[in-house]
């Protein structure tokens, strides 16, 4: 990896460590390294209703995807079965190209 100031960094992590958003990493002379969340492509939905909105997070459960909370919003990874999916349930959403910080890391099975 590169730094935004060009500095190369090599990462190894414990098994099981994840990168977290604002995780300090490293902290040298003058200067430190923390994590940012990327721009990733997403599926931004917005439910019309709470009910609505439990539907798409128990069905985007059923599927093994992430989901994010981000205001009235729901944001899944811009993927062909989450879009099937959303077609099929008859949602309102949008493509979105945003920071991703879903609920948990997923299903560990």
């Amino acid at each position: 990896m590169v730094t935004r100031a060009g500095r190369v960094i090599t990462l190894a992590l414990p098994a099981g460590d994840a990168l977290v958003p604002g995780r300090v990493l490293h902290v040298g002379a003058g200067w430190y390294v923390t994590v940012e969340a990327a721009p990733e492509a997403l599926l931004a939905i917005t439910p019309r209703t709470p009910r609505e909105g439990l539907r798409v997070a128990l069905e985007v459960g059923r599927l093994h995807a992430a989901l994010a909370v981000a205001g009235g919003r729901l944001l899944v990874p811009d993927e062909p079965a989450v879009e099937r999916l959303l077609h099929r349930l008859g949602v309102t959403w949008v493509r979105a190209r945003e920071r991703f910080l879903p609920v948990s890391s997923g299903s560990p099975h």
